[in-house]
């Protein structure tokens, strides 16, 4: 994937009139560079990723809209290199330092800008904190459209019935475990166990 990307043709500038058309025949320079940042971290690429942010933070956009996602962008990236370091807390601090003061037109356009993974990981971070009841909200928000977020829709049912299994509730438990697992029941095979597991737990709590 990340040898994919880095062939991707790209555009110096993302200020497109039409962003999802053009999203289909060219991947913009500020999207590539931080889905190949994203990608170093997932692939334990430390120096590729800080490469990436200091590419975002020398970045001089011609528009506000660019300004702020290339900042929000950078931070991101700081917070996936904490979390992979182990330091759920320092992420979350970089996280929420970046996070846009309000929503920009094009953030919607793009959905490598809608936030889906970005949400994610602000609640697999609150959990990991132990602070549930605010983890349960972020993970509620991959409901909300049906963009990028909807590769994010069973994983995040899944965390919301642990989590509320261990709130002490049964019936939003139950809930959540069935839609994991009406959503995932053709899942591959690597996939089965998690599925097998929260059969399992469905049943137990009566579902």
């Amino acid at each position: 994937v990340r040898a994919a990307l880095t062939r991707a043709r790209w555009a110096g500038t993302d200020s497109v009139s039409d962003p999802i058309g053009n999203a289909r025949r060219y991947c913009p320079s500020a999207c590539r560079e931080y889905l190949l940042g994203a990608l170093a971290v997932r692939a334990g690429d430390a120096v590729a990723a800080q490469r990436a942010i200091r590419v975002l933070e020398a970045a001089r956009p011609a528009t506000a809209h660019e300004a702020e996602r290339a900042r929000y962008q950078a931070f991101a990236l700081r917070a996936r290199l904490a979390q992979r370091a182990g330091d759920p807390a320092r992420a979350l601090a970089l996280l929420e330092k970046g996070w846009p003061d309000r929503t920009l037109p094009q953030f919607s356009a793009y959905e490598t800008y809608a936030f889906a993974p970005e949400r994610m990981l602000r609640a697999e971070l609150l959990r990991a904190l132990g602070r549930d009841r605010e983890a349960l909200g972020w993970y509620a928000t991959v409901d909300e459209d049906l963009g990028a977020s909807i590769a994010w829709q069973a994983p995040s049912h899944l965390a919301r019935a642990e989590l509320c299994e261990r709130l002490g509730d049964r019936r939003g438990a139950a809930l959540h475990y069935a839609r994991f697992v009406r959503l995932w029941a053709g899942a591959d095979p690597e996939s089965r166990p998690a599925v097998d597991r929260a059969r399992a737990r469905l049943r137990a709590l009566g579902g």
